[in-house]
């Protein structure tokens, strides 16, 4: 293709140098040759001139002589030639006038030689009348004036002749000069063309004969490409610019389990995946344009029995050899078990991280945990050790009494303290539990019969309303959020006034949205809005609370998916919201 372009580039600027060269050089030669027929005419010219001049003078002459012979002689024959000498000179003078036209200093002097030589004929002819009436002193005196004249007449004739005589040797000179000139020219004219036409042929040839060895590489190249396209371990194929597959070799068949003529009958774009299409077409549209020699991607393909066949394509162009888009060479390397461990190492990659993650949560806790512990078991332990060692010391038995005492209500409340913390960790520790159907109207009624007692000295109402009366959660934790809420409304009520509870279940954003209400005291969220879930708060002074419940709640919640937050005004009542 390359070796083509350049042929004919420089083929067509040797034809254009040669036309260009051939054609100056004519022009010159063309110019020099008019210009030598030039001189040739205007040394013919001066001859004529020359000859007409002499002739005049000539006739002059003649006219003086047949005039002497009539004066002295009386013959009338003389006088008939010299009348006829007198037309020859009257006709010369009106050719040689013509001759010298368009030459101003030629026709000056032409016409000075005409007033002489009509001078001269004047007195000739007064001569001629002073005979025939015989005055022979008038003869005498135009004699002598008319010699003079007529010598006038001769120096200015000789005059004219010698100029021509100088304008003849001049353009002959002139003539000689350009005629050597076109001969060169046309030599190196001639040289020029015969050089170019050489070079032309030399040129030719040689690339004639590097083309006859290109064809016989292109040929090698084509057969050892054929080989190479049907036993290649990649599938290949021949795509014409329209994306119909010219030809497949047998890897790409059993890659796509097609026969050949299947899958020949079909286009690139019917069995590519519609999302790798448009990316596909782009790069190809690059490579038609020239932005691109070559482009190479992940793209995937419908094996004939439907499932995806991953590749990696590499495509390139072939040309024609003037230049133009031939068709596409596509080489498709089977990747898919690649892509499937990259899949399968991405998704434990995932799962690492999600476990990982899960890990650092349960350290993360573990840690909130035993900071918890040595928190609330610090104080009552090391109280009680204070106390025996008082014991011990003590003599009283009244004292030693009392100070037992204290240390059984210690242990009591370190025992309750404990138990609360198994529950805890009981609940972070135990995540498999069992999930089941649960109604919200029996979870309520299992809650309200535990609470009876409450209920009724608080003369409570409990009211529902549930959209969504099913909800699946394990059930334990379910019941104990139902008990804890309702326990905390009828704990923190109002003096004198009958507890409200209404309690409401709905759909929303995929999720069961449970609303626990209540028209108790209220929390003061803006000072205690960020400690309402943590273990051991208490908010309300006065009450039998150890602040666990809503901190076992919240737990209980987010470790199997759920999700709780407060709304409360004081003096107003309180409102928790749960996600399921």
């Amino acid at each position: 293709m390359i070796l083509s372009n350049a042929f004919n580039r420089n083929l067509f600027i040797g034809f254009i140098a040669a036309i260009v060269i051939t054609t100056v050089v004519t022009l010159v030669a063309y110019k020099t040759i008019k210009s030598t027929i030039n001189a040739d005419d205007w040394v013919s010219h001066t001859h004529q001139v020359m000859g007409k001049t002499q002739a005049i003078l000539l006739e002059l002459a003649d006219a003086e002589d047949d005039k002497d012979d009539y004066i002295f002689f009386g013959n009338s024959k003389q006088l008939k030639d010299y009348y006829q000498s007198i037309n020859h000179i009257t006709h010369n003078l009106d050719t040689l006038r013509q001759f010298v036209s368009d030459n101003p200093t030629q026709v000056s002097q032409i016409d000075s030689l005409a007033t002489y030589i009509g001078i001269t004929l004047r007195h000739m002819s007064a001569l001629l009348s002073a005979r025939q009436d015989e005055r022979f002193n008038s003869i005498q005196l135009e004699d002598s004036i008319q010699d003079a004249e007529i010598a006038r007449c001769r120096q200015i004739g000789y005059g004219i002749l010698e100029n021509e005589k100088k304008l003849l040797v001049s353009r002959k000179q002139t003539g000689i000069e350009r005629a050597d000139y076109a001969i060169r020219i046309i030599l190196f004219s001639a040289i020029s063309v015969i050089s170019i036409l050489g070079f032309l042929f030399v040129f030719i040839s040689r690339t004639f004969l590097a083309k006859q060895k290109l064809r016989a590489q292109l040929k090698l190249s084509e057969s050892m490409f054929a080989d190479a396209f049907e036993d290649s371990g990649i599938g290949m194929a021949l795509v014409s610019l329209k994306g119909n597959l010219m030809d497949v070799n047998p890897h790409l068949l059993q890659l796509l389990g097609y026969s050949k003529e299947e899958l020949i009958a079909k286009t690139f774009q019917e069995i590519t995946y519609p999302d790798d299409l448009e990316a596909d077409l782009a790069l190809l549209h690059r490579v038609l344009k020239g932005e691109l020699d070559t482009y190479k991607m992940e793209k995937r393909y419908f094996h004939k029995e439907g499932y995806i066949v991953w590749t990696m394509l590499t495509v390139s162009l072939v040309h024609y050899e003037n230049g133009e888009p031939r068709f596409f060479v596509s080489q498709i390397e089977d990747i898919t078990a690649t892509r499937n461990m990259i899949q399968e190492l991405e998704l434990k990659n995932q799962v690492l991280l999600q476990t990982s993650a899960e890990l650092e949560n349960r350290i993360g806790q573990l840690e909130e945990f035993n900071r918890i512990v040595a928190h609330n078991l610090r104080g009552p332990a090391g109280g009680i050790e204070m106390m025996l060692d008082i014991i011990l010391e003590e003599k009283n038995p009244a004292e030693k009494e009392d100070m037992l005492r204290l240390v059984l209500g210690s242990s009591r409340s370190l025992n309750a303290t404990l138990q609360d913390l198994m529950q805890v960790l009981e609940i972070k520790l135990n995540q498999d539990i069992e999930y089941s159907n649960c109604d919200l109207t029996q979870i309520v009624q299992t809650a309200t019969q535990m609470l009876q007692g409450d209920i009724l000295h608080s003369k409570a109402s409990i009211h529902t309303s549930f959209l969504v009366s099913e909800v699946k959660f394990p059930r334990v934790y379910l019941e104990s959020l139902f008990y804890n809420l309702i326990s905390n409304s009828l704990k923190y009520r109002k003096e004198n006034v009958p507890v409200e509870i209404n309690i409401s279940s709905r759909h929303e954003d995929g999720k069961t949205r449970i609303v626990f209400e209540d028209n108790g005291l209220g929390i003061d969220l803006t000072r205690y809005g960020q400690q309402i879930f943590k273990l051991n708060k208490i908010f309300h002074k006065g009450f039998d609370s150890r602040g666990v419940g809503l901190f076992i709640t919240k737990n209980q919640l987010e470790m199997h998916g759920g999700s709780i937050s407060v709304e409360s005004t004081p003096g107003v009542g309180t409102r928790f919201i749960v996600y399921l």
